[in-house]
C-alpha cells in the first residue's frame, strides 16, 4: 500500500505478482532489458530473491519473518522511487495492501511481454489526481517537526506500554484515533523505531497541512508496514 506516495507527481512503479516459480523474475528481466535498451531508462529491480536465499521455504512456513521481508521490500521501493527511474517490486505481492488492478496486465507463458503498453502505462499517462492522502501540502507550520516527532514518540509508547500487559495479537487502541493498532504479533521496540524512522523521513519531505491528522496517519502506516 503505497498511499503515502506522491500521486500528483509521477513515480514509475511496476509491481509483479504471481505464484512461486511462475516466471516472475524472467519477466521482470526481459522489461528491465527492453527498458534499457529501446527507452534508455534507469531501472531498478527491488527482489525477493535477494532477501530470501536459498532458505525461501523455511522463512514463508514463518509469518512472521515472511512480514520482515515485506517491511524491507516496502522500505527499498519507498526508498528508490523518483520521478525518472522504474522501479520494478519483484515479489510475489499477494496480500491485499499490495493488489493493484489499473492498470494491470496479465502474460500468459508463451506470450511475451506488452512492452509498450507497459511504457505508456509508466510515462505516458497521466497519473491519477492528488487527494487528501497522496496531496503534498506546503510546510505552513514552524512547529511542525516537532509535532511530528512528539506524535510518533507517544504512538510508539503507547504501543509498547499495551503491548505489556496485552495478548500478542490483540488490537491496540491509540487514544484520539479511531483505526486500531493490529500487528497480529508483538512487536519489537527496534521494529516500530525502524518503522518509525521511515515515516518521519518521508514525511519532513511531503508534510501534510493538518498536523493534527500525524497520528492517524503514522497508526495506518505502521499497520501497512508492520502488520
Amino acid at each position: 500500500n503505497y498511499k503515502y506516495l506522491e500521486a500528483g507527481r509521477r513515480m514509475p512503479l511496476l509491481l509483479v505478482s504471481g505464484f512461486p516459480s511462475s516466471g516472475k523474475t524472467t519477466r521482470t528481466l526481459q522489461i528491465k532489458t527492453y527498458l534499457e535498451k529501446e527507452k534508455n531508462k534507469n531501472v531498478v529491480v527491488v527482489s525477493e530473491n535477494n532477501l530470501l536465499g536459498e532458505g525461501k521455504n523455511e522463512v514463508f512456513r514463518d509469518s512472521r519473518r515472511e512480514k520482515d521481508i515485506r517491511g524491507a521490500l516496502k522500505a527499498d521501493v519507498i526508498r528508490l522511487l523518483n520521478k525518472e527511474d522504474v522501479v520494478i517490486l519483484d515479489a510475489a505481492n499477494y496480500i491485499k495492501g499490495y493488489r493493484w488492478d489499473s492498470p494491470m496486465f496479465t502474460i500468459l507463458p508463451e506470450d511475451a511481454p506488452p512492452y509498450e503498453f507497459i511504457y505508456d502505462a509508466l510515462y505516458l499517462c497521466k497519473p491519477p489526481p492528488p487527494n487528501q492522502s497522496t496531496q503534498t501540502q506546503p510546510l505552513s507550520s514552524t512547529n511542525f517537526l516537532f509535532e511530528l516527532d512528539r506524535t510518533t514518540q507517544e504512538v510508539t509508547s503507547c504501543i509498547m506500554s499495551a503491548q505489556k500487559i496485552m495478548v500478542a495479537g490483540d488490537n491496540i487502541k491509540v487514544p484520539g484515533v479511531e483505526e486500531t493498532v493490529c500487528f497480529g504479533h508483538k512487536v519489537t521496540l527496534a521494529e516500530i523505531t525502524r518503522a518509525r524512522r521511515q515515516f518521519i523521513s518521508y514525511t519532513k519531505m511531503h508534510p501534510v497541512e493538518d498536523a493534527s491528522k500525524l497520528m492517524a496517519l503514522f497508526v495506518r502506516y505502521l499497520n501497512s508496514t508492520l502488520g
